[in-house]
């Protein structure tokens, strides 16, 4: 039997690649721990106890103080209520990890805080700045009735991950992370953490209005680069996120947040749902849901784009609504495809030293009502301070719909507003004027207003105040209705061009941005050919097949259908029924389960586009699941539920089921399962077992011979997580299963086994984040799939470098189902885990100029393995006639690879950007000699582009990048620049986990002395392990 592996403790710059996105939502506690665990339980014993988790201790508090710092030790909270009195003080590298948040609940009033003088519950305090790899999960804080100021308190420390945490009814704030209190709104702290990142928790009632000051749920300082996403925070008073200690923020991301705050504040007019101070370096907000407004306030001018405020929805039920949609006081912000509803203005931009450089685009600012303050407008400027710069904000491609006016342009003394641009938006339904100057307008200088159209506008056109504006262009702005679809969701397809003859059509002028057609469309939407008109429907799905079965799945293969737009993804019906609860989309394949052994069904499927227009039917295709096993039922277990009867038969509740278990942690979830099952599956699915790493089941079993079925549904997010089975020391599984959609489910099985030892030792083992199980069914056996496949054919070599070789064969078929392929390069196999899903394969590691041997073999469910292929004889290319110049471990030591002396990073004469770095303990595949394995284990990568320059001598040369996958299947791609030229003629990184490449070469010319090198972000994160530089041809 195996123990629970636990995680290596990672460099703090990976901390939130691997050990942060790698814990999940439905399981709510992770020991991510490299040493010890202490326990605590409402019911032991703080004097008596030993923290052992047969003897634990009483409070949170006392474990906190007597727990190991900087070994990386983990607090386990057992389920249960804790009262605290005291403040828990965590040292360095210690973890807390809970039941979860329906399960174990700290309830703490006014708890006594030496460390702050606050009534701070968690503190995690470094007076000076220190490392803290420490993460908090999967518990509940309960702030009895504002009794407590604060749930969680960081300052100080990098490396802090809290998820799955809810707090409740706190005074002031529930989670407050700072780099410290020195900050002033023009000075920046003396640093900034790294390795921040708060998801998955729910902060309810836990910020407060006070007399000229409002404070946050969440409160936040001196981040940089910090991850805040997929929280839901319902404030009854005070500020959703907020800064704290006059913000400071790089490359924050705020994504996949709810956020809903008061309508109504005495102070504010209503309380923000998140308000940034001083925030830089290409931060984000998007993809978040809002009630209320947002504030972005910088005191001086950053450098690049301040701010990328994009894909939020902002709707305000309250028609009186007195706030903008998001107040811009700051410069270089981009605002964009974002929709708000009822703002007293869309966009304020506010009295601020520097208010330049901005962009206003893609947006629809919609009012249900016209708001009841007067002077309200989509965009607001506002400059009433002598020497600050309003210069080169820019409005394009937006929606105004019913405000008092479009653009209220307000110069007070002689404050400047000078070349703005407001050009093809859409403007309706103003009450008085669609442009309001206001104040000294002889101050207002160089504005374009152009190409947009006008709706339900009144004129004179300009309601001017003062002087009259300097150079104001006004032109090309059609009156007329813009023929919008004008029905249907808001904002997408509500505010979409009707038709081709729509008015806003090619009506507008060239601003930079995307457009279709001979001119860009006025608007928020381009016409493509669908609106509130496509009604053409997709072709229906051809080449429907079922490449594989078992007793109670089909898998089902399709050819995808076109459409005069883009099919937006597929439905699977069984006879009439379908069986997919959302829309499939990026597959053309679908897995249906819980079907009965033996019974003939029938399937089809139909494509669907962005309008719903739904296509015909593919032709129905027949099929029959395989018989099921013959052997009688003997226990089924339901991990962490209760007994239930589930297709007859009787299960067992955990804890009745003589099971001897590792550490484990326990979920439970209120996802649907899909397909959709009766009320006993769907509870037994909805409980589970899980850990970060490898864990263990072994139950007590009279020795025979049995068919094991595990029950496996996806709680988290889409194809989250893969793993093995070992069943009695050996690997049951054929591939790695587990990688499912939200809500999907598989009875994967049956593994045969035999027991000899009285104990049926099963072994769960993590091949990407958390494995799980949520259900175990044990039948005697009764025979099996013992027929293997057909061996592949047609085995070729499509290319080949001299150091790869590109493999390509035609499937195998097999009585039940091809699960995958093994490559052999001659009686080695070559691929660390089966290739599934596709029948080609790249062999890499190769020598030049020289001849390999390769066969495949196809597997089965079963184990069933074919007859090799024909072998295929291919010789390498030869090496290119050019001498090694520098080879570069990126974060490593010096290494000799391939004869050839590499040079540690800091010795290369390098010039990086921001960069983190990354160090694991992944085994790369195929496998390497172990100096080129240490090399693949280290990394610099970031979130962004970012760039690697080095001194070089004047020539032409030859480039080689080495990356290897350190986090999941296929998680990036980038494109490389040499020089600013792109010389990756697709993008590059796409690999299995552990899978490496040596990409190149790439022939450049350096004329200035310098070789620059950009990583370009195509998905997720650029990496690179390693550069090999030769001398060019």
């Amino acid at each position: 039997m195996i123990q629970a592996t636990p995680i290596r403790r990672v460099s703090l710059s990976l901390l939130s690649l691997v050990l942060v996105l790698g814990m999940s939502l439905g399981l709510f506690g992770s020991v991510a721990s490299a040493a010890g665990n202490y326990y605590v339980s409402p019911s032991g014993s703080d004097s008596a106890g030993t923290g052992a988790q047969a003897s634990p201790w009483k409070t949170i508090a006392y474990a906190a103080a007597h727990v190991p710092a900087g070994a990386g030790n983990t607090i386990v909270l057992t389920a249960g209520t804790f009262t605290e009195t005291q403040a828990i003080v965590l040292p360095l590298g210690v973890n807390v990890v809970g039941a979860g948040t329906s399960q174990t609940t700290v309830n703490a009033g006014a708890v006594s805080s030496p460390g702050t003088g606050n009534s701070l519950l968690f503190q995690l305090v470094s007076t000076s700045h220190e490392i803290g790899n420490q993460s908090l999960s999967g518990f509940t804080i309960n702030g009895q009735s504002k009794a407590l100021e604060g749930g969680i308190h960081v300052q100080g420390r990098d490396n802090v991950v809290i998820h799955d945490v809810n707090v409740t009814n706190t005074a002031h704030t529930a989670i407050r992370v700072i780099a410290g209190w020195s900050a002033t709104d023009t000075v920046a702290p003396p640093f900034y953490l790294t390795g921040i990142e708060v998801y998955n928790c729910k902060l309810t009632n836990t910020s407060h209005d006070l007399a000229g000051w409002t404070s946050g749920a969440m409160s936040l300082g001196g981040l940089n680069g910090a991850l805040i996403h997929h929280n839901t925070i319902n404030e009854d008073q005070g500020y959703g996120i907020k800064f704290e200690n006059n913000g400071w923020f790089k490359g924050i991301k705020v994504y996949n947040n709810t956020i809903n705050t008061n309508n109504i504040d005495a102070l504010w007019g209503s309380d923000a749902t998140i308000e940034f101070w001083n925030i830089y370096d290409n931060s984000e907000i998007y993809n978040n849901n809002l009630n209320n407004w947002v504030s972005i306030v910088n005191r001086f001018a950053g450098t690049g784009t301040t701010l990328l405020f994009h894909d939020n929805t902002e709707i305000v039920t309250n028609d009186n609504n007195k706030t903008a949609g998001i107040e811009v006081a700051a410069g270089n912000t981009k605002v964009y495809n974002n929709y708000f509803e009822q703002t007293r203005w869309g966009v304020g931009f506010w009295q601020e030293k520097y208010n330049s450089n901005n962009m206003v685009y893609n947006n629809v600012f919609y009012n249900r009502v016209l708001p009841s303050d007067e002077w309200n407008s989509g965009i607001y400027f506002e400059n009433a301070n002598v020497g600050y710069a309003y210069d080169n904000n820019q409005i394009f491609n937006n929606v105004f719909t019913r405000f008092e006016q479009a653009v209220w342009y307000k110069c007070v003394g002689n404050a400047p507003i000078t070349n703005t641009k407001f050009q093809n938006n859409i403007v309706t339904d103003m009450q008085y004027a669609f442009i309001l100057t206001a104040s000294n307008t002889e101050y207002l200088s160089n504005t374009t207003m152009t190409n947009n159209v006008l709706y339900n506008v009144p004129t004179p056109l300009i309601r001017a105040f003062g002087g009259t504006p300097v150079n104001l262009v006004m032109s090309n702005n059609p009156a007329g209705n813009p023929g919008l679809t004008g029905t249907g969701a808001k904002p997408d397809p509500y505010f979409r061009p009707a038709s081709a003859s729509s008015l806003v059509v090619d009506a507008g002028t060239n601003v930079g941005l995307p457009y279709s057609g001979s001119a860009p469309d006025i608007g928020r939407y381009e016409w493509s050919g669908t609106g509130g008109g496509d009604t053409q429907a997709p072709t229906a799905p051809t080449n429907l097949a079922a490449p594989s079965k078992t007793d109670t799945t089909v898998s089902l293969t399709w050819t995808a259908s076109t459409d005069n737009v883009g099919v937006s993804g597929y439905d699977v019906y069984r006879g009439t029924t379908k069986v997919n609860t959302s829309l499939i989309t990026g597959a053309t394949s679908y897995t249906v389960n819980g079907l009965a052994a033996s019974t003939a069904y029938s399937f089809t499927v139909k494509a669907k586009d962005a309008a719903g227009n739904e296509s015909a039917a593919s032709g129905t295709l027949s099929v029959t699941t395989n018989a099921a096993s013959t052997g009688s039922f003997v226990k089924g277990i339901n991990f962490n539920g209760a007994a239930a009867t589930i297709n007859g038969n009787a299960w067992l509740a955990e804890s009745a089921a003589g099971l001897t278990l590792s550490t484990v942690s326990r979920a439970s979830t209120s996802i649907t399962p899909s397909p959709a099952v009766d009320s006993a599956t769907s509870g037994m699915l909805k409980t589970g077992i899980w850990n970060s790493a490898n864990f263990s089941v072994d139950q007590a079993l009279t020795n025979g011979s049995y068919s094991v079925y595990l029950w496996v549904m996806e709680n988290h997010q889409n194809n989250y997580r893969t793993f093995n089975v070992n069943l009695e020391g050996a690997q049951a599984t054929t591939s790695p299963i587990g990688s499912l959609t939200l809500g999907g489910w598989q009875r994967y099985g049956p593994y045969a086994v035999t027991v000899s030892d009285g104990v049926l030792d099963m072994d769960v083992i993590k091949v990407t984040n958390d494995p799980h199980l949520m259900g175990m069914e044990i039948y005697s056996s009764g025979g099996g799939d013992t027929q293997a496949p057909t061996a592949p054919s047609n085995l070729a070599s499509p290319s080949k470098t001299d150091t790869s070789v590109s493999l390509t064969w035609t499937a195998s078929t097999d009585n039940v189902g091809v699960s995958g392929y093994d490559v052999y390069r001659g009686t080695t196999k070559v691929n660390a885990s089966l290739i599934t899903g596709t029948t080609s394969y790249s062999v890499t590691g190769l020598t030049a100029s020289t001849a390999y041997s390769f066969t495949v073999k196809a597997k089965d469910a079963a184990g069933n393995e074919s007859a090799a292929s024909s072998v295929l004889n291919v010789t390498t290319n030869a090496a290119p006639a050019s001498s090694f110049v520098k080879g570069i471990n990126f974060n490593g030591g010096a290494v000799t690879i391939n004869g050839n002396n590499w040079l540690v990073e800091s010795a290369a004469g390098l010039t990086l950007s921001t960069v983190n770095r990354a160090s694991t303990a992944v085994t790369p595949s195929p496998a390497v000699d172990s100096a080129t394995s240490g090399m693949l284990n280290t990394a610099i990568w970031y979130n962004a582009n970012f760039s690697v320059d080095q001194a070089i001598a004047n020539g032409t040369y030859k480039v080689y990048l080495w990356v290897m996958e350190n986090y999941q299947n296929n998680y990036r791609s980038f494109h490389v620049n040499l020089e600013g030229s792109q010389v990756t003629s697709s993008p590059i990184g796409s690999l299995a986990a552990g899978g490496y490449q040596r990409y190149g070469p790439y022939n450049v010319t350096v004329s200035d002395g310098v070789l620059d090198m950009d990583l370009i972000k195509v998905t997720n994160d650029p990496i690179v392990m390693g550069m090999e530089i030769y001398t060019g041809p």
